[in-house]
């Protein structure tokens, strides 16, 4: 977490209601008109946040953090670990734009990334901690945000209103990028939740790489599901969080659920309606899954592969 003498008096632990209404999305073009107004002095800090789509503005940004240098490669290959990417030090601006880009809607997560880095660092000779200690976290001194934000180029100050025309320069955007992500997470940190929540959702934001790999990490073995009527619903739960999610293994799963909500189905008995609607729910699913997957393999011919063997044979199993 970056020092921020302004900020002395929010706590390190605490998060409000991540996702919740309770903080506001003020969209993109407010989150550029309000730090085209900064000042180092006399400027109150927006109440409501949003996305930071800093490479929309200067794609030039992960170029300019890996030409800055504040994380080592050691600390860029853990953060590509999070990721779920590879590292090539000869490219380490790779890591930085996919960084930006999950994170970049969160800008609050920024300031997580740099606590993980340091709780790394300090653990390189024992064993490595799970979670980092909320109470280890503080200023970390040379960590891009402290370097790079606005509060440390009191210079850019006549520079900001550069942020709401189509292409702004690296130095400008980098610094209004970082200013806001440090203020978005002491907004985010005024409450007094726990920093683990913080932590968690930190790292599911990092680590999340699509619709599909979401559904399919959070799938459970149908060999373990104990009531379908239940799973289904945790099923249409996913599907509406992520409905561009496809693939064979979470086709697999929803025709298995339809299966076995059928089965369950007691012609003309009132007490069958909800089977219906869970039925007639993940079949919308599954038939936008069996256009997407179409299109996806249409003019290839596929291998048959263990999965789909596995399904063949599973599908044919009794109930």
């Amino acid at each position: 977490m970056p020092d921020d003498s302004n900020q002395a008096s929010h706590p390190v632990v605490g998060l409000t209601n991540l996702g919740s209404d309770e903080v506001s999305f003020a969209g993109v073009a407010a989150a550029f008109q309000t730090m085209s107004t900064w000042k180092p002095e006399h400027w109150e800090s927006p109440k409501e946040f949003g996305g930071f789509p800093i490479l929309e503005i200067c794609p030039e940004a992960p170029a300019y953090f890996a030409e800055a240098g504040y994380f080592t490669n050691q600390d860029l290959r853990v953060i590509a670990g999070y990721l779920g990417n590879d590292f090539n030090p000869n490219f380490p601006e790779d890591v930085y734009e996919t960084l930006l880009e999950r994170i970049q809607d969160t800008p609050w997560v920024f300031p997580i990334v740099e606590t993980i880095v340091t709780q790394r660092r300090g653990n390189r000779k024992g064993p490595r901690t799970r979670k980092p200690n909320a109470k280890k976290t503080g200023a970390i001194m040379r960590m891009p945000l402290i370097k790079l934000r606005l509060d440390s180029h009191c210079e850019l100050t006549d520079r900001v209103d550069e942020l709401t025309e189509a292409h702004v320069d690296p130095i400008v955007a980098v610094a209004a990028f970082c200013e806001y992500a440090v203020m978005n997470y002491y907004h985010i940190t005024e409450d007094t939740e726990p920093f683990e929540n913080i932590y968690e959702r930190a790292v599911a934001i990092l680590s999340y790489q699509g619709p599909t790999h979401h559904v399919v990490t959070h799938l459970q073995d149908p060999q373990l599901v104990e009531d379908w009527f239940k799973y289904s619903y945790e099923i249409l739960d996913l599907l509406y969080d992520e409905e561009e999610a496809a693939s064979e293994v979470i086709l697999y799963q929803v025709h298995l659920s339809i299966q076995h909500l059928a089965s369950q189905l007691i012609p003309g008995m009132p007490a069958s309606a909800e089977h219906v609607r869970l039925i007639s729910k993940l079949s919308y699913y599954a038939d936008k899954m069996h256009g997407s997957l179409s299109e996806e393999h249409s003019g290839t011919q596929r291998p048959v592969s263990k999965l789909s063997a596995w399904i063949s044979t599973a599908s044919r199993r009794p109930l």
